[in-house]
């Protein structure tokens, strides 16, 4: 299994990909421009690796 540094630096990282996505979606929401969906759908997309990297820290949480 990976070291206990391994799972916390996915977590920070799924933790600062939630937090682009979220800065991301608002600024989107709030422009209403087509640059605003360009940030829209890259906010998604980072909350979409930030779930995947949650998941794997919670497979190594279970498994170490």
């Amino acid at each position: 299994m990976l070291p206990k540094f391994l799972a916390w630096t996915a977590f920070a990282l799924a933790m600062l990909f939630a937090m682009l996505s979220s800065v991301g979606i608002l600024a989107g929401g709030l422009l209403g421009t087509s640059t605003a969906t360009a940030m829209v759908f890259s906010g998604a997309a980072s909350l979409g690796i930030a779930i995947v990297l949650a998941i794997i820290v919670m497979v190594l949480a279970v498994f170490d």
